[in-house]
């Protein structure tokens, strides 16, 4: 690589990866090699194939650098494949997957997502709230009716109490108070629980 005989790299990266196939931190690590390689001879098409299994690797970084590589024109119609590639599959890093819809303004797919997730909510609200208000404020009940059904001391009712000032501060202010008042209503003997949302 000092050498700057990138074919050499190539090469010599290639067997590496042959020899040493069957440990994964090894194989990515020549794979680093030949990507650096590839950039460095300006051979675009071999990297955007190994930018490819970096992505699939969880690489959002990866992602980003084979967008680079692409006119916003051209990108568009290579996008979908990549999105449907790792939708179907099942092993694929979530949070890459997250990232990517963030990155392309995916909104919809997001609110998808989530919805699978609903504790996901509290993350990604800020994406979401502008365009889907009332699912997001949907999703928000759901997810703190559930923490509560499920809290039983203190820093539960405390987590219950944070998730609806989280609904608060996303604009749902009349739903938070709505909820504050059946939780009220639901559990009357929890005094704990009582004494955290008074605080609200």
């Amino acid at each position: 690589m000092q050498k700057k005989d990138y074919e050499l790299v190539v090469e010599l990266a290639l067997a590496g990866e042959r020899q040493d196939g069957k440990f994964r931190g090894l194989r990515k690590q020549w794979k680093e090699y030949r990507y650096t390689a590839y950039q460095r001879l300006g051979n675009r098409a071999a990297q955007r194939d190994l930018a490819m299994d970096f992505i699939l690797y969880g690489s959002f970084e990866h992602y980003l650098e084979l967008k680079s590589t692409y006119e916003p024109e051209e990108w568009r119609s290579v996008y979908p494949g990549i999105i449907s590639q790792l939708e179907k599959d099942k092993k694929a890093d979530s949070s890459l997957y997250i990232s990517i819809l963030i990155e392309e303004g995916e909104w919809q797919r997001l609110l998808a997502y989530v919805k699978k997730h609903p504790r996901l909510i509290e993350y990604f609200y800020k994406y979401l709230v502008s365009k889907y208000k009332e699912e997001v404020y949907d999703l928000f009940i759901q997810y703190i009716e559930h923490t509560a059904a499920w809290a039983n001391n203190r820093g539960g009712y405390q987590r219950v109490c944070e998730l609806i000032k989280l609904l608060k501060k996303a604009g749902g202010r009349k739903e938070a108070q709505e909820f504050k008042q059946q939780l009220l209503e639901k559990y009357p003997r929890k005094r704990a629980l009582k004494d955290e949302l008074s605080r609200v």
